[in-house]
């Protein structure tokens, strides 16, 4: 069975190019979410040559230039267990 979740990516494209995703899924914003299966592919055809799937379900989130990019599926904060950050040099 491939459930769709919510979920986080971090991947890299052929010439080194970072690909970060936040897939919302299972909210009231109409996120349906994505299977192992279908974000495998999606990054794909983005051209990624390997990736890190991050937390899935309620805990992820992203956050660019101080926004939050996706709702989470149970609309309630979480700590933060673990963090990607990335700065401009």
């Amino acid at each position: 069975m491939d459930l769709r979740e919510q979920g986080a990516q971090l991947d890299i494209q052929q010439k080194g190019m970072v690909v970060l995703l936040a897939v919302e899924g299972n909210n009231n914003a109409g996120g349906r979410g994505m299977s192992l299966p279908e974000l495998a592919d999606f990054m794909k055809e983005m051209g990624c040559i390997g990736a890190l799937n991050l937390d899935g379900g309620g805990s992820s989130f992203m956050v660019v230039n101080g926004k939050q990019t996706i709702e989470s599926s149970d609309a309630t904060e979480r700590a933060v267990v673990s963090a990607i950050i990335l700065k401009k040099k």
